[in-house]
């Protein structure tokens, strides 16, 4: 049994890095190499889909709907999106950044980006960056550089790996060229922030909120860092990967879409259509992202992530490995109802 105190860890890492670090986990996890990671695997909603909606609009009423908070931010800024955002089902209380707790994990300020990722070089990057970052972890190093010296300092990573052309270069480093370099941008992928997947393992008021927080509750295994979210058209979430699923098993519980709404894995090709009724869960460390029909509308899901390996004691603050330590793969305790 491997246990960590939460005071342990070191405030330049996340927990789950530092479990990684102190742990035989990576040697666990070999053991499931051979399974399928573009596979999807379904089960049943094992309550009905109508009223668990209805006690979510309930929830939205009480509390709000958050758009997620866009992650280009220059300093002081603070824009939510009006196409992607929910309530937060889980929050951590020792977040670096003050933000609703029924918002938490709908996006946070990030500093030392500018507004790079929402011009069309930007967007094309972003998703070159999340389809080679599993062999090269360049998304890491990228953040890295612009972190430490700022945006101009990412575009030439950007250039010199090949992201972006000599003329793209010159373009946005001229955008860019009156940026700032903001020291907190070095602590924002450290302990209790967005990054500490495992910080957020204290449940949020909205997610007790009367029919969902029962369903909720129903669940034996620890959340975290978790949400509801609504996309609305004509808009989709971009591609992007997750953490590891051994770490954080996300269960994708879709409760209302008066349009269709779609699940691509690894490529636009490999698509399933993401429906109410059913229980999604899958790889999310492979590159996905997720889209809508044509035509006006919204879709929303619950999207419970668990930590299936590790549990958290509140009242002394450790963190241990459980019974399913190197044992079951995430797949497997989905399929035998372990999470929900």
């Amino acid at each position: 049994m491997f246990e960590f105190h939460i005071d342990d860890v070191p405030e330049e890492t996340t927990v789950t890095q530092f479990i990684e670090d102190n742990s035989d986990i990576r040697i666990e996890i070999q053991k499931f190499k051979n399974y399928n990671n573009q596979k999807v695997y379904t089960k049943p909603l094992p309550i009905d889909v109508l009223p668990l909606w209805k006690s979510i609009n309930e929830a939205f009423e009480v509390y709000g709907w958050w758009g997620f908070l866009l992650g280009n931010f220059v300093t002081g800024e603070k824009r939510r999106t009006p196409y992607y955002g929910g309530l937060s089902l889980t929050y951590n209380p020792s977040h670096w950044q003050e933000l609703p707790v029924n918002a938490q994990t709908l996006g946070n300020m990030r500093f030392n980006l500018g507004h790079f990722f929402e011009g069309e070089v930007g967007k094309r990057v972003w998703d070159s960056l999340v389809f080679r970052d599993k062999k090269e972890k360049c998304k890491s190093e990228f953040y890295a550089r612009s972190e430490k010296g700022g945006i101009l300092s990412g575009l030439k990573y950007l250039f010199e790996n090949g992201f972006i052309s000599d003329v793209e270069y010159q373009i946005e480093k001229e955008k860019h060229k009156e940026s700032k370099v903001d020291k907190k941008a070095l602590k924002q992928r450290n302990k209790n922030t967005y990054s500490d997947s495992y910080g957020y393992c204290y449940r949020t008021p909205s997610s007790r909120h009367g029919l969902l927080g029962e369903f909720l509750d129903s669940s034996k295994r620890l959340y975290v860092r978790s949400r509801i979210a609504t996309l609305k058209a004509p808009y989709y979430v971009h591609w992007h990967n997750d953490e590891n699923i051994f770490f954080n098993t996300r269960v994708n519980i879709p409760v209302n879409a008066s349009l269709q709404c779609f699940i691509h894995i690894a490529s636009e090709e490999n698509i399933f259509a993401n429906d109410p009724g059913l229980m999604f869960c899958w790889d999310t460390e492979v590159p996905h992202k997720v889209s809508l029909a044509k035509g006006e509308g919204e879709r929303t899901a619950i999207v419970a992530g668990f930590s299936p390996w590790f549990d958290f004691d509140a009242k002394t603050g450790v963190w241990r490995s459980n019974e399913f330590y190197g044992v079951a793969h995430p797949f497997e305790m989905f399929e035998e109802g372990c999470f929900l």
